[in-house]
């Protein structure tokens, strides 16, 4: 993920650099604007349907959005790219693709990201609150909302279900965490670093036990085709090992306890996204 996710004084300089530049427009990003659109974009997992195994975890809050980019990498495994900031009006937005490496594996102890690495463009062109163009370095796409339970869009969660959105823990950063559920489905996505270095994600989707708790197990798919490369959709699954999901009673105060299948515990908050969230760069200090 992670453009304010991780610690450092070095990743404090690095971001306080891209909040400059946000300032002053060099990369793209406008102040907030005035302007309503008749809809509003919803956060969630979204996908082209032509492209199976890829996808966009969007969060939409504050005029701000907070998108992670799930694909492969030119050796065919799991591979994500971030980008944030504020959007140019209610229905665009368009910033820098980030990419981090070096960070924390799923199972290991903490290890701060290197420097990102700016490696394209990103713009999304909002046309209803589900359905959306995008265009990246390989062209551009049509995106829509992601069903993880059938008619899950139009149900939504049940009542008193966790919060859809990013989730981090501020000592740990550079690696993060995005949960959805519709109905009493819940979809996990840990955006984190395999332990060669480069970056991974792995997924999770199962029924929720109760509003407050959910078991899984986490799973890497691989064989997928990179960027600018023809399609192809992953044709393996690695076991990621086990996660176990803690919420509050009713889901709805934004924190979380996580467990993987190591013995690792994990507690977690929502993310403040944005460029200028001033508790994410005083955590990285």
């Amino acid at each position: 993920m992670i453009a304010i996710l991780h610690r450092g004084k070095l990743a404090a300089a690095a971001m306080l650099a891209l909040a400059s530049a946000l300032l002053v427009g060099q990369l793209g990003f406008a102040s907030p604007a005035a302007a309503q659109a008749a809809f509003t974009p919803q956060s969630g997992y979204w996908s082209n349907p032509d492209q199976p195994g890829r996808g966009f975890s969007i969060e939409v809050r504050d005029n701000k959005l907070f998108m992670g980019m799930m694909f492969y990498d030119t050796d065919n495994t799991s591979k994500w790219t971030i980008s944030n900031g504020y959007m140019t009006d209610a229905t665009h937005y368009k910033g820098p693709m980030l990419e981090y490496k070096n960070g924390q594996a799923l199972h290991a102890t903490f290890a701060p990201p290197g420097p990102y690495a700016v490696v394209g463009e990103v713009s999304v062109e909002f046309t209803s609150a589900t359905s959306a163009s995008l265009t990246w370095p390989e062209g551009t796409i049509a995106i829509n909302r992601m069903s993880i339970v059938p008619n899950g869009l139009s149900s939504g969660p049940t009542a008193g279900m966790p919060v859809t959105g990013w989730y981090w823990q501020p000592a740990e950063g550079g690696r993060g965490w995005f949960v959805e559920i519709q109905g009493d489905t819940a979809y996990v996505t840990a955006f984190c670093y395999d332990n060669n270095g480069p970056s991974g994600w792995y997924v999770s989707r199962g029924q929720m036990v109760s509003n407050a708790f959910y078991m899984g197990q986490f799973q890497a798919f691989t064989g997928g085709s990179p960027l600018g490369a023809t399609y192809s959709a992953p044709t393996a699954i690695v076991d990621g090992g086990y996660v176990t999901m803690l919420f509050p009673v009713e889901g709805q105060d934004g924190t979380a306890t996580l467990w993987l299948g190591t013995g690792d515990v994990i507690p977690l908050v929502r993310f403040n996204f944005g460029p200028f969230a001033d508790e994410q760069v005083a955590a990285a200090e």
